[in-house]
């Protein structure tokens, strides 16, 4: 299993990084609501785990629900607090193995975080140009997520 002394990220992906959370920035409530809609579209069982959830609706539905909005911007706080500066993102700890604590509690499957990493993924390469996407775009993304759910899983 990766620990998170093994996870840097270079200066290079950290700067590809930050040039796509500017075009993220402008609309970043819709972004994180997008998130949360396709990772809820994807994984209907998540419907049961949110207890503001009401599996009558559809979650583009669900997007007006106070707390499907409190939700999204939640995520998009830990998203953003870390991403700022992802090789010092030990500072999060507390906050992110508290957020892990808490989630385990509800019974959170761990693997629904992976899952959580694939919907971001999706949303930011819709929201920054094709013209502009790269492997390496990708690896970077792939890496910081991968060491924020590392700090929250672990």
């Amino acid at each position: 299993m990766a620990t998170l002394e093994s996870m840097q990220v270079s200066e290079e992906q950290q700067s590809l990084i930050m040039e796509d959370v500017q075009v993220l920035l402008p609309n970043y409530d819709d972004f994180v609501e997008d998130v949360l809609q396709q990772f809820m579209e994807e994984n209907p069982e998540t419907f049961q785990i949110f207890p503001w959830a009401d599996a009558s609706k559809t979650a583009k539905e669900m997007r007006s629900h106070p707390r499907f909005k409190s939700h999204a911007k939640s995520i998009g706080k830990v998203i953003s607090d870390c991403l700022v500066d992802l090789n010092g993102v030990k500072k999060h700890e507390p906050k992110l193995s508290s957020l892990g604590a808490m989630h385990t509690k509800k019974k959170v499957p761990t693997e629904l975080f992976g899952k959580l990493g694939g919907c971001i993924l999706t949303q930011v390469v819709k929201r920054v140009s094709e013209a502009k996407w790269s492997e390496e775009k990708k690896e970077a993304w792939l890496k910081a997520y991968g060491i924020i759910t590392v700090m929250v899983t672990e």
